[in-house]
């Protein structure tokens, strides 16, 4: 059986039913293209690449967010400038539209920018990127089950209600 791996920035993982958790900490800068790469590939753009997290793929196997904090900006002249996990609205720039690349999906969220985001891929480098999904506020889902390759929201971990899903 592959590994999963799974490169986001994101702070504490929790397998369901499982007492395991880890954290990692994650630079802003972290391009979601260069997952599972050493290297940022061409045409992807600017950035560093994430760390990830490899796993055991299983039925039933559940990953939660239970954690999730921090805050990034991107414009030096404007440091207090920031958007937690769940993104927001940045320099009168409202949503994100991002294209494929590199055979990771693309995402798309009709409100905010800057959120944080994930990628699933296996032990082979991705060639084809899967239709890219679309998120809108609330982000009240309680269960997502992204394709291998691609990107997902995060945020942070919650529902817009403030529960765990």
């Amino acid at each position: 059986m592959n590994a999963l791996k799974f490169a986001i920035p994101l702070v504490i993982l929790i397998f369901h039913n499982q007492a395991f958790a880890d954290i990692f900490s994650v630079s802003g800068t972290s391009n979601i293209f260069a997952s599972g790469s050493a290297t940022i590939p061409p045409g992807a753009g600017d950035g560093t690449v994430p760390p990830s997290f490899s796993f055991a793929p299983a039925n039933n196997l559940v990953l939660r967010f239970s954690s999730v904090t921090g805050s990034v900006g991107a414009d030096v002249n404007f440091p207090t400038q920031t958007n937690g996990p769940d993104g927001g609205i940045y320099n009168g720039n409202i949503g994100t539209n991002v294209n494929s690349t590199a055979g990771i999906s693309g995402i798309i969220h009709t409100n905010f920018n800057m959120f944080l985001a994930g990628v699933f891929l296996s032990s082979l480098p991705p060639t084809i990127a899967p239709v890219r999904l679309s998120f809108s506020q609330p982000e009240d889902f309680l269960t997502l089950s992204p394709q291998l390759g691609q990107s997902f929201f995060i945020g942070d971990g919650r529902t817009d209600t403030g529960s765990l899903p």
